[in-house]
């Protein structure tokens, strides 16, 4: 994939849970300003803007999350202790989870959870150790 295309879908990818909950939460608002006369109406606005805010700040709290890892992260090595099949799929493509452990500067041992990845990326991370950030303010 050409590099300024990769980018943008990156980009994309990272911000598109973030941009679903605004587009949601504006429609629920303009539903609710706009004078919904039935019921049904206002029962769509408040769902749509309460589901929408609920997207927008949960997207918006883990791609800023993302963004401090980055920034600030401490580089450490992580184990990769089990790449499994998850039970959710993508058009009708089950998504994968890899598992692993690591140790922060202070000796403490940890484990956490990819979020679900594509078949493609669980095959290259089939070996044993890897290179991540985590930050000292999640311990």
């Amino acid at each position: 994939m050409d590099k300024d295309l990769s980018f943008f879908v990156n980009l994309a990818r990272r911000y598109f849970w973030v941009l679903m909950g605004a587009v949601l939460f504006i429609i629920g608002f303009v539903t609710l300003s706009g004078g919904a006369s039935n019921a049904s109406g206002m029962g769509f606005g408040v769902i749509a803007t309460l589901v929408g805010g609920f997207l927008f700040f949960q997207s918006l709290r883990r791609v800023r999350m993302e963004q401090r890892l980055r920034r600030a992260g401490i580089v450490t090595e992580a184990t990769v202790t089990a790449v499994t099949e998850s039970n959710f799929s993508v058009n009708r493509v089950l998504q994968w989870v890899i598992r692993y452990r690591y140790a922060d500067y202070r000796g403490g041992s940890y484990e956490g959870q990819s979020g679900y990845i594509s078949a493609e990326e669980a095959v290259n991370c089939r070996c044993s150790t890897h290179r991540g950030r985590f930050s000292h303010y999640d311990n």
